[in-house]
């Protein structure tokens, strides 16, 4: 049996010493490939920096100098396609289409190069062929789209004229609005055009607003402006109270007094067209729809004319409140369509110290030639509370409409105040 030390010398563990490995010997250095790796950087870095420096001068001469910007980028499709136009505006006709050519082999999606070989070619399918092109690849270009709805409606193509002229408004908003604008006009005039502008509109697109005050205001056929505007009480976005206005003063303005007032009874909401009555609105509770055909107010100096809640709390009525400063004269007015014959104007007032010397005078005036039909009118004056008022007027023949104004003739200072409600104009 085995001592306890010689077990103990049994599990110890036996210890060797490793010498240490001899250290490789260094690597001798080749100095050539190092200089090779710096000079292929420096060559790289050159030629990355000179590739740069060209890409940059090429893009900054492409649009003004693109001769120069060739100069730089040989290959440029785009610099090709430039120079083609130049040249085309010199009337180089040949040169511009070999031009053409060579940016569209280079870059066969290029707009403007469709649009060169267009313009210079005399054969019209060939023409409408590449312009078409052009304008599908390049929906904001100016050229190539303004000379597509030109010729879209001259061939009566109103839809894809409609259609490409909205894509070109809604691109360039300011700049293109005068030339468009007329485009979009002679749509109008043209058959069933006012309909399908009509149905553009209602899509509300942001020249809207700007066109239809245009056209209302400035243009020269105001019939094919009421068939737009006619069209447009149809649909789902109807004239607003603004763009109506501007119609219908036109109109008015011109002296077409029937057609003014056909259109803005058309155009009223339905709120309006169930109390259409002469005067309109004569309850002065703001109904919709703009004046002349409905009311105006005129605060002056001196006066204050507006609907107020009324003080017998039913509804609103006409609050009249003078001050001691002369006032102006026409305080309110609407402008009727009243047929030849006599008709009786009654409503209701309340006052207090109204002067007799700067009475309150509802009277009648033809609108085409501005004179009085009936001089002075119904005047009132005094205290008094709630009371019914009448007069009378005869309109003549030829006098397509009315100016109905509230005035306060005179020019006595004067204080007070009046109300006026529940007009109403019979035969």
């Amino acid at each position: 049996m085995p001592t306890p030390d010689v077990r103990a010398s049994r599990e110890r563990p036996i210890l060797r010493v490793v010498p240490p490995a001899p250290p490789e010997p260094p690597k001798r250095a080749v100095p050539w490939r190092s200089a090779a790796l710096a000079t292929l950087l420096v060559v790289g870095g050159f030629g990355l920096a000179t590739l740069i420096v060209q890409r940059a001068a090429a893009d900054a001469l492409t649009a003004e100098h693109p001769a120069q910007a060739l100069g730089w980028r040989p290959s440029d499709a785009e610099a090709m396609a430039r120079l083609a136009e130049r040249r085309l505006e010199r009337r180089e006709t040949a040169a511009a289409e070999r031009l053409a050519l060579a940016a569209l082999k280079r870059d066969p999606t290029s707009g403007s190069a469709f649009r060169t070989l267009a313009l210079a070619t005399e054969d019209p399918a060939r023409r409408d062929r590449l312009m078409t092109i052009a304008g599908d690849r390049m929906k904001r270009d100016i050229p190539a789209v303004s000379w597509l709805v030109a010729d879209r409606l001259r061939k009566g193509r109103l839809a894809e004229a409609a259609d490409r002229a909205d894509g070109l408004m809604r691109a360039w908003p300011v700049s293109m609005r005068g030339t468009m604008e007329a485009q979009l006009r002679r749509l109008a005039a043209a058959p069933g055009g006012a309909e399908l502008l009509a149905a553009r509109l209602d899509a509300d697109p942001p020249w809207r607003a700007a066109f239809l005050l245009n056209m209302a205001r400035n243009g020269d056929n105001p019939g094919a402006a009421m068939a737009v505007y006619t069209a447009m009480a149809k649909g789902r976005k109807p004239p607003s109270e603004i763009e109506t206005g501007s119609l219908v003063n036109r109109l008015v303005k011109d002296g077409q007094y029937p057609a003014a007032f056909l259109v803005w009874a058309q155009l009223l909401p339905p709120e309006g067209i169930a109390n259409l009555a002469d005067p309109y609105d004569g309850g002065f509770e703001g109904l919709p729809g703009p004046a002349p055909f409905n009311w105006q107010f005129f605060d002056r100096s001196g006066v204050i004319a507006e609907p107020t809640p009324n003080p017998d709390g039913q509804g609103q009525a006409l609050y009249l409140r003078f001050t001691q400063a002369p006032a102006a004269n026409v305080l309110a007015r609407q402008l009727l369509a009243l047929p030849p014959g006599r008709h009786t104007l009654t409503g209701r007032w309340k006052a207090d110290g109204i002067s007799v010397a700067r009475p309150l005078v509802w009277g009648f005036r033809c609108a085409e030639r501005n004179v009085a039909i009936v001089d002075p009118g119904t005047s009132l004056s005094g205290t008094t509370d709630w009371t019914t008022f009448s007069g009378t007027v005869d309109v003549p023949a030829g006098c397509q409409a009315q100016w109905l104004t509230l005035s306060s003739p005179g020019r006595a200072r004067s204080d007070g105040e009046a109300w006026f409600d529940d007009l109403k104009i019979t035969r």
